[in-house]
């Protein structure tokens, strides 16, 4: 593994810095979709990132951070060469790093744009990745969450830290509906990708 002074004499600009991130799946998967817009150009998404308020999301709130992390899953940023993961790139000690697109010295050339859930995205970095950070930030979140996601109709928050089931459940129609569909979407998802 390279460090950041063996970066900075090859002339490869790190965009990283340090950063802490509540313990609490929520908040993780929140700053993995930081990481993400900070890689594409998406303005308008800034209270699915903003993960030290991650308490005082509604559970429609929590549903929508859940389903855009989805629609950014790693297998399409990585197959979107936006994602280098356990390259080269990565300083010791670091899970994630960020570096210019434009960068001439990265494995492979970055395109201007990618087309990600049917939109054109601007891409303005490339992030190294470790799969330990990916696991963190994501593949662990979505699995507790999986199992916990809670209504789309009532707005209580009802996704208690480190619990294992939710604390409220609607019989309406339109949740059990929505519910499923979602569910599906996901293990769709998943299996494409698996």
């Amino acid at each position: 593994m390279l460090t950041s002074s063996d970066l900075e004499r090859l002339g490869i600009l790190n965009e990283s810095s340090g950063i802490i991130v509540p313990k609490d799946k929520l908040a993780k998967l929140m700053y993995y979709l930081q990481c993400v817009f900070s890689i594409l150009d998406c303005p308008g998404f800034e209270y699915y990132t903003d993960y030290t308020h991650y308490r005082s999301l509604t559970t429609r709130q929590i549903n929508e951070v859940l389903l855009m992390a989805q629609r950014f899953h790693p297998n399409t940023m990585i197959s979107s060469n936006l994602f280098l993961v356990d390259s080269q790139l990565i300083s010791m000690g670091f899970g994630n790093q960020f570096y210019n697109a434009n960068d001439r010295r990265l494995p492979y050339p970055i395109n201007s744009s990618v087309l990600i859930g049917g939109k054109s995205f601007k891409v303005l970095q490339v992030m190294a990745v470790t799969r330990g950070w990916l696991n963190e930030n994501f593949y662990e979140p979505m699995e507790l969450f999986a199992s916990v996601w809670c209504c789309f109709c009532c707005d209580k928050n009802c996704r208690n830290s480190g619990e294992k089931s939710c604390k409220c459940f609607c019989w309406c129609i339109y949740c059990a509906i929505i519910s499923f569909i979602v569910l599906i979407f996901i293990l769709i998802i998943e299996r494409i990708f698996s």
